[in-house]
């Protein structure tokens, strides 16, 4: 005898997303994994990716400006700033370490990237934050010897 229940091949497709409202007027994520993953989505794990992203939009296109106007002109290459020009770096690379990663993070609950790279973006997001600060306190260090007050 054969056996009529035979199983479908896989579908080629990605798996089924559904968002349906509970009663606290969340949304449910439901992806048929194979039953591994059912989860709450909430307002913030949709609203912060779209805020995140505007702010990554807007601090890139203000931090290029920056080093655009500083780079291109010659009469604006003073130690004050290339200390501005150093911020400005530090915040780009701060703003793609954090804007981004952290964005795919709130959007899919999960690190898909490895505990190694997790390690590595929190080093440099870290870092990039040091290096912001402590120009800064130089830029304040530096006003401060030129003019004599505080900013």
């Amino acid at each position: 005898m054969s056996d009529s229940t035979s199983s479908s091949p896989p579908s080629p497709l990605p798996p089924k997303v559904e968002f349906l409202p509970n009663q606290s007027g969340n949304f449910n994520l439901r992806e048929d994994i194979l039953g591994e993953r059912i989860s709450d989505v909430t307002v913030g794990h949709v609203a912060a990716p779209i805020v995140y992203s505007v702010l990554v939009a807007l601090g890139l296109v203000g931090n290029l400006l920056v080093i655009y106007v500083i780079l291109s002109r010659r009469k604006m290459r003073h130690v004050w700033n290339l200390l501005l020009l150093n911020l400005a770096v530090a915040d780009i690379a701060f703003l793609l370490l954090t804007g981004t990663f952290t964005t795919v993070h709130y959007f899919l609950q999960d690190w898909p990237f490895g505990g190694a790279f997790c390690r590595v973006v929190q080093y440099a997001m870290f870092v990039t934050c040091y290096v912001s600060v402590y120009t800064l306190v130089v830029v304040s260090v530096f006003r401060y010897y030129m003019t004599g007050t505080w900013l």
